[in-house]
């Protein structure tokens, strides 16, 4: 809620809500080199809209610019983007700052994969003996 007053003293409240999740640099991993940045664009395009996508280089480090495989992708996000994402049959990871964690399996947030695929305890069976060695 948000109030102003105007110069003849009246004062107006009005509701103010966040539109989205605001514009973040969102890295992306694990994508071979030679994939067009096209095709990055149109498989986030559902989490928001992409502003810009750059290949991340470690220039200061070094004397001549050399490619990590990582890009940054800047976007105002509509909705949060999974920890991994397969485009053109590469799986590439995601991350950003405020990305809630992720299933590596099925990309849920009310789990994550080592705890959906804990075993529970087998329940003991109880059977009676049976057989030519019961005995025993």
């Amino acid at each position: 809620m948000a109030s102003y007053a105007h110069v003849n003293r009246e004062i107006s409240h009005d509701n103010i809500f966040l539109a989205g999740l605001g514009t973040l640099r969102v890295l992306t991993a694990s994508l071979p080199p030679a994939l067009a940045n096209g095709v990055i664009r149109l498989t986030v395009i559902k989490y928001g809209v992409v502003q810009d996508i750059r290949n991340e280089t470690w220039s200061q480090l070094y004397r001549y610019q050399v490619s990590i495989r990582i890009r940054v992708v800047t976007m105002h996000l509509t909705k949060h983007v999974p920890s991994h994402v397969y485009i053109a049959g590469h799986m590439a990871l995601f991350s950003y700052i405020g990305q809630p964690a992720t299933c590596y399996d099925c990309n849920a947030t009310d789990h994550l994969l080592q705890n959906r695929h804990r075993q529970r305890p087998k329940p003991m069976i109880h059977s009676s003996p049976t057989g030519p060695y019961s005995h025993i």
